[in-house]
């Protein structure tokens, strides 16, 4: 690992909703922004922004179903959302903590 890589590393971690959001991954699978929002207790468009940062990363990703389409949950309101799982990354990373 480079040091630039490290020091990515270091301050990705500085974020406790960002470890908060993989944790809830690790424990419960796969789920929604909403689903996240619900067992992390933070809101909705936090959580979102905290996950989003975890996929630019690479720790978390799409779920894919067998054909290789995004599995995708319905909201409180109905509408469709996607589904986020952790990539083995993003496993390998939780496991070093």
């Amino acid at each position: 690992m480079t040091s630039h890589e490290a020091a990515h590393r270091a301050s990705f971690s500085a974020s406790a909703h960002r470890v908060m959001a993989m944790e809830a991954l690790l424990k419960y699978g796969a789920m929604t922004d909403f689903e996240l929002a619900d067992v992390t207790g933070l809101q909705q468009n936090s959580i979102g922004k905290r996950r989003k940062d975890c996929q630019d990363a690479g720790f978390i990703e799409r779920l894919k179903d067998e054909e290789g389409l995004t599995v995708k949950r319905k909201t409180p309101s109905g509408s469709n959302a996607i589904v986020w799982t952790l990539t083995k990354e993003g496993l390998a990373w939780l496991r070093l903590q």
